[in-house]
């Protein structure tokens, strides 16, 4: 008996262990585009940052916006 459920147990474990990576990608995509809306939109703080002498304003923007992107997506799961 125990071989004949073997195939079985095997589909329940590979869904449980495919939902976490799902979650993991959902969320991931979700602050990409959350990153490129805040890079694109250029929010009060990023848009000050722009403003940065040489190469510096156009990295610290881009720090900017992951940082509102990471708090978002952290804000929505928790």
């Amino acid at each position: 008996m125990f071989l004949a459920l073997w195939p079985a147990r095997q589909r329940v474990v590979e869904a449980i262990n495919g939902d976490p990576w799902g979650y993991a990608l959902a969320i991931m995509f979700g602050a990409f585009l959350l990153f490129r809306l805040f890079d694109i939109w250029k929010p009060w703080p990023a848009r000050r940052l722009e403003s940065l002498p040489g190469g510096w304003g156009a990295t610290m923007d881009d720090v900017m916006a992951g940082m509102m992107a990471g708090l978002l997506i952290t804000a929505i799961t928790h």
